[in-house]
This record gives C-alpha cells, sequence and structure tokens, in this order.
C-alpha cells in the first residue's frame, strides 16, 4: 500500500514539475491572436492520440 501511495505522489510531482514549462513553450511560441486556441489545440491533439 505505501508504495502505490509513493509512485503516485511522485507521478503527481512529474506532472506537476512538466506542465508548466510546456505552458510557456506553448504561450512564447503562439502568436498573440491564437493563444487560446493554441492552449486548446494541445489537449485536443494528446486526445486524438490516445
Amino acid at each position: 500500500m505505501g508504495f502505490v501511495l509513493v509512485a503516485r505522489a511522485v507521478d503527481r510531482f512529474g506532472k506537476a514539475v512538466r506542465s508548466s514549462p510546456r505552458d510557456a513553450l506553448i504561450r512564447d511560441s503562439s502568436p498573440a491572436a491564437f493563444v487560446g486556441s493554441s492552449f486548446g489545440f494541445h489537449p485536443a491533439m494528446d486526445s486524438l492520440g490516445g
């Protein structure tokens, strides 16, 4: 039980560490007029790939 709890905590921490830099890259690489759609495009393509 303890191993599962630690594994889940490490997984959540890893997601938190990845999310902010990814969001910054999306923001910096998108033209101002398309920032909102860029943030919607990323999860849409992630879902399509899944």
